[in-house]
């Protein structure tokens, strides 16, 4: 793994290769076909058009699903035209938290992600690595994250932050360290435990408050 990364040092670069190879081979596989459990088919008529659509719904490895009774499909409709749901982090230290990805496979987030793996950036060997670098590309693409102050919704921003093509999503709805009571469709487990060590106080690094 280490080879498939350099002369990135963080392992958290391997889940651009992997989501980079699933985007392509969703692209290459006829709708009717797409029986992978990792890649989720739903009707486009979340959105009003009767096509389909082809989603890859990342979870890193410290996180876990909480909300058993929430589909997928309640996520997407939240931003059925959108190619990128992504919760807010879970401190201030950034914007956006890449630990859980909901992607639709289109010919923009196969750029996007693409751009995330080839450009030379020092996100390649610096903190919080392709976190980071999605969000520098975000900011390529005049997508406008940076211009939205208070950003975070616990920090009295929106709570949902709908973008061309992405959509922001409270950790309360999304992703979240909180306890099992949280109603975030995901909960960060590392995230979670570091917090309930340290109290409650202030926003920790993002390796303290969940990937």
């Amino acid at each position: 793994m280490q080879a498939a990364i350099e002369p990135r040092t963080c392992f958290s670069w391997y889940k651009v290769i992997l989501l980079n190879r699933l985007m392509h081979e969703a692209s290459c596989v006829e709708a009717s076909c797409a029986s992978h459990t990792h890649i989720a088919e739903v009707p486009d008529a979340l959105a009003g058009s009767p096509e389909r659509a082809t989603y890859i719904l990342w979870i890193d490895a410290d996180a876990c699903v909480v909300r058993q009774e929430r589909r997928i499909e309640m996520l997407i409709k939240m931003g059925p035209e959108k190619d990128l749901i992504v919760g807010e982090d879970l401190s201030g230290a950034c914007l956006i938290n890449a630990g859980i990805l909901l992607i639709r496979v289109s010919k923009w987030s196969q750029t996007l992600f693409q751009d995330i793996w080839t450009r030379h950036s020092r996100f390649q060997r610096a903190r919080y690595f392709e976190q980071s670098e999605l969000l520098k590309q975000l900011g390529f693409r005049k997508e406008g994250l940076e211009l939205v102050n208070p950003f975070h919704s616990y920090r009295k921003g929106p709570a949902h932050k709908s973008f061309p093509h992405v959509l922001v999503l409270p950790r309360e709805e999304f992703n979240s360290n909180r306890g099992v009571n949280t109603t975030a469709f995901n909960k960060g487990i590392v995230g979670g435990r570091a917090r309930e060590a340290r109290g409650r106080g202030g926003e920790g690094r993002r390796g303290e408050e969940g990937e």
